[in-house]
């Protein structure tokens, strides 16, 4: 919108620079250098340029309040529009701030449409200076809307002829890189985009002789390694004072490992009553398990079982006469 802007007021007679982020730094830096020196009447800005700028110009662009008047003064820029408003208040300060600093004076001018209305309430809430409101004539607004719609068309050659012309320029800069490449001697190599390769990289081979001597060390290291427990193995053969005292060492450690584990409990164990401070629980012996037969039916690893096979096909047979006890049919 902001090219498109800018078109337009050079076509209306209007010196006009453009300022927004799709600019490369060197022709934004131009542009307020132009601005400054009053090369350009008008610069059309995006939020990029909302802050940070203090721009100061040679001739009699701003104002500064004197005595409760505003009289001319060199250094100041005068006006800011708003061709849209911003969609938050902090923004818009931002905007018209950079017009009346360091005490000097200056005018903001937006302009809103019916959809624009509830920000414009907000600024008129929360600025502290005057703000005076006014619509615009229809005739004025119907004269100019004329006025752009026949522009148009010359608009859209005009971003035509510019983009021809980008295509163009990136035509001769892939030629002018095809000529380097070309001009370069044999076996000579260039990186990408037509430019010298870069020299404080490293380069492929200098990252594969890296890769195998780290790969070299590794199995230098391992190979030690190894000479040390064959060594270490050797000397133990050897002498058989060193064998035994290792196999104490062994055995001793085993014994501590198997003594740090925590025991099973069993029935046969006697616990005593859980107090309020003690996080000691027992066991509950299984309801079908009558307290006589807790030592018989028990296992060998001291966990309680339930009656033996014999036990429940004798009560089967007292109970059924004549039926034949299969524990693995289902009941229903």
């Amino acid at each position: 919108m902001a090219h498109h802007l800018t078109i337009l007021l050079g076509l209306l007679g209007i010196k006009a620079g453009e300022l927004h982020g799709n600019l490369k730094q060197t022709d934004r830096l131009l542009a307020l250098k132009r601005f400054r020196d009053q090369e350009i009447d008008v610069l059309i800005a995006t939020d990029v340029a909302a802050r940070g700028l203090d721009i100061k110009a040679d001739g009699p662009r701003g104002w500064t309040r004197r005595n409760g008047a505003c009289r001319g003064e060199i250094g100041m820029i005068k006006f800011v529009i708003n061709y849209t408003l911003p969609s938050r208040y902090t923004r818009y300060v931002h905007r018209v701030g950079r017009t009346a600093r360091a005490g000097h004076c200056g005018r903001s001018i937006s302009l809103a449409a019916e959809k624009e209305f509830n920000m414009l309430k907000e600024i008129k809430k929360c600025s502290r200076s005057a703000m005076f409101e006014r619509v615009l004539n229809k005739d004025v607004v119907t004269k100019y809307i004329a006025k752009v719609d026949r522009l148009r068309p010359a608009v859209k050659r005009v971003m035509a002829e510019e983009h021809q012309q980008k295509q163009m320029a990136a035509m001769e800069q892939s030629i002018k890189a095809m000529e380097r490449r070309l001009a370069l001697p044999e076996g000579g190599e260039e990186g990408e985009g037509g430019k010298p390769e870069r020299t404080w990289f490293q380069t492929d081979n200098e990252i594969k002789q890296k890769t195998k001597a780290r790969a070299l060390k590794g199995k230098a290291k391992a190979a030690v390694e190894k000479a040390k427990r064959k060594m270490l193995a050797q000397r133990i053969a050897e002498d058989p004072e060193e064998k035994r005292i290792k196999g104490q060492v062994g055995a001793g450690q085993r014994s501590a490992k198997r003594g740090s584990k925590p025991k099973r409990l069993t029935h046969e164990d006697e616990f005593e009553a859980p107090t309020q401070n003690s996080a000691s629980f027992l066991l509950p012996i299984p309801l079908t398990q009558k307290p006589e037969q807790s030592d018989a039916s028990s296992s060998k690893n001291g966990s309680v079982s339930g009656p033996s096979y014999q036990e429940r096909r004798d009560a089967f047979e007292q109970k059924n006469p004549g039926r034949k006890f299969n524990p693995r049919k289902k009941k229903k």
